[in-house]
C-alpha cells in the first residue's frame, strides 16, 4: 500500500493527517532552501562533449570520439593491441549521456544496445562518469 496523505485509513483522525501534511510541508520548505545553498547542477553542451576523450585503465585504454552530427566512434586495446572498435549515435539529457552502439568488433556489444551514464565531474579537460561497472575518468586528447 502506498502511504499518501490522502489515505484516511492510515490516520485515526483528521487531525493527524492536517499535521503530517504541515511536516512534509516544512521538510519540503526546508529541502528546497538548502538546495539553493548548493552547487548548481553541471550544465553540459553538446558541443563540449565533442573531441577525442581517453581514459586509462592499467593495461587498457579506451579512446571514445563524440562528432558533432551526434555520432561517435571509439577503440579498446590492451598494451597497445586492438581489442574493439565500436560506433553509435549520442545525446544529453540533463547529465546523463544515452548511447546507442551500431557496431563493436568484438561483439561484446550488441548493435541496440542503449547505455546511460550519468556525469559526476566535468570540464573542459576531463569527465568523470557513473557507469553500470563503476566511475570512470576521460580525459582530452589534446
Amino acid at each position: 500500500m502506498e502511504l499518501t496523505a490522502a489515505s484516511p485509513s492510515l490516520f485515526r483522525s483528521e487531525a493527524a493527517r492536517l499535521a503530517l501534511l504541515a511536516l512534509w510541508r516544512r521538510q519540503l520548505i526546508w529541502s528546497v532552501g538548502l538546495c539553493k545553498h548548493m552547487e548548481p547542477p553541471l550544465e553540459i553542451h553538446h558541443g563540449l562533449l565533442v573531441g577525442h576523450w581517453r581514459a586509462v585503465y592499467g593495461p587498457l585504454t579506451v579512446d571514445w570520439v563524440f562528432h558533432d552530427d551526434r555520432t561517435f566512434s571509439g577503440s579498446v586495446t590492451r598494451r597497445r593491441e586492438p581489442i574493439s572498435e565500436f560506433t553509435g549515435t549520442w545525446g544529453l539529457q540533463g547529465t546523463c549521456l544515452h548511447s546507442e552502439y551500431t557496431s563493436d568488433t568484438s561483439g561484446a556489444i550488441d548493435v541496440g544496445y542503449i547505455d546511460r551514464d550519468v556525469f559526476l565531474e566535468f570540464s573542459h579537460n576531463h569527465f568523470v562518469i557513473q557507469t553500470r561497472t563503476g566511475k570512470r575518468r576521460y580525459d582530452r586528447v589534446q
